[in-house]
């Protein structure tokens, strides 16, 4: 007996209604399984693992099997849904779950931060978790297992921005010279400022008269500038205006082409992923409601908001590649925006417990960003 044994063993334990639909990889055979009351779907979708044993291992209270890590870590890439791993007694006929994104948060990163290292891992499931009518518990955990991987995406971008962060810190050269860098052209815009206007009658790009900037560069900095400035200034929480600051800056960005400074292309980028982020948001949980079960089933609809989230955590992540400091300083506190923007709903929809840890993320963020700017900007600045 074997994998196939495994699998039906686990079919034959679902329930009738639900829908598990097969998929295979080179990684093996697992399963997309949605779950349809009698005669009504759902929507609630989550991943199975199958893993069948002939010799699993009891200990007090656990069921326990090995799987080859590269097929764990395949499972786990999975950001928009649960993944169970089922571990089937084939011998007993029987199986027992466990979620296995929290399994490698909680248990094997904990107590083995190398894990991934290794050839194989074990996989330990409670025995309370066996796969048995009725299936209330499976049910409630699946619902938990959506709640888990909705508040890991997001946070996912506040993961990968302080992950680069910490990786530019611990590259003192690299990190002195983006300093440098950002400090000279402070030193540069605050000479330039002197001069508002150019009064001389040159029409060359250079002009040794006044210290206004006529070139390209500089004409279209002021242009983007001020169109920023106007963007801002709008009601970005109404519909209309918010998307009136996204098209101005938008043409503002296609006119200027390359003749704007990288900072500042990559400041008007992630203001138009923050405008796109609060514009969805905010259509998704009007159009939801309050009903948590129907957010976390609905994947799609959180994509319309983390599409926009994820483009301004990869516009932060080349900002800080370029080492345009500012530029990831502003955008760091957008980031936190987001989160503070998105508590009072997630607090009104999920709770108060799933709001919290988004606040915190948030105030790590503005320290991280007041951080950047001050090492920058206050010579003998010291990170703690």
């Amino acid at each position: 007996m074997g994998c196939n044994d495994a699998q039906n063993i686990f079919l034959d334990l679902l329930p009738k209604t639900w829908l598990p639909r097969q998929q295979t990889s080179m990684y093996g055979t697992n399963y997309e399984i949605e779950i349809v009351e009698p005669g009504v779907p759902t929507g609630i979708v989550f991943s199975a693992h199958v893993k069948g044993t002939s010799r699993p291992h009891y200990d007090n209270h656990f069921i326990s099997c090995s799987v080859e890590t590269k097929k764990l870590l395949h499972l786990c890439q999975n950001e928009s849904r649960p993944v169970f791993s089922f571990i089937v007694d084939i011998e007993k006929k029987s199986a027992y779950w466990l979620l296995a994104q929290e399994y490698v948060d909680k248990v094997l990163s904990t107590s083995n931060p190398q894990w991934f290292l290794q050839k194989t891992v074990t996989l330990k499931a409670p025995l309370t978790n066996k796969l048995t009518a009725p299936l209330d518990k499976l049910s409630q955990s699946i619902a938990k297992g959506l709640e888990y991987i909705y508040l890991k995406r997001w946070q996912s971008a506040y993961f990968k921005v302080t992950s680069k962060i910490k990786e530019l810190y611990n590259s003192p050269a690299t990190f002195q010279e983006a300093v440098q860098k950002e400090a000279q052209r402070l030193q540069n815009q605050s000479a330039k400022g002197l001069a508002r206007s150019c009064h001389c009658s040159t029409g060359e790009n250079t002009c040794i008269s006044c210290s206004f900037d006529h070139q390209p560069t500089g004409q279209s900095n002021n242009e983007v500038q001020a169109s920023l400035d106007y963007a801002q200034g709008l009601k970005l929480l109404d519909p209309k205006e918010n998307r009136i600051a996204y098209y101005h800056l938008s043409k503002t960005l296609a006119k200027a082409a390359g003749n704007i400074t990288p900072g500042l292309r990559y400041t008007v980028l992630g203001e138009m992923a923050f405008y796109d982020y609060l514009l969805q948001f905010m259509s998704v949980f009007d159009f939801l409601g309050t009903d948590a079960l129907l957010h976390l089933a609905k994947v799609q609809e959180q994509q319309k908001y983390f599409s926009p989230l994820e483009e301004l955590t990869t516009t932060i992540y080349s900002s800080l590649d370029e080492g345009e400091l500012i530029a990831a300083s502003m955008l760091t506190i957008r980031l936190a925006d987001t989160y503070l923007f998105a508590v009072p709903y997630i607090s009104k929809t999920f709770g108060q417990e799933t709001a919290s840890p988004l606040l915190d993320l948030a105030q790590t963020l503005l320290v991280t960003a007041h951080d950047i700017a001050s090492v920058v900007e206050t010579p003998g600045f010291v990170l703690q």
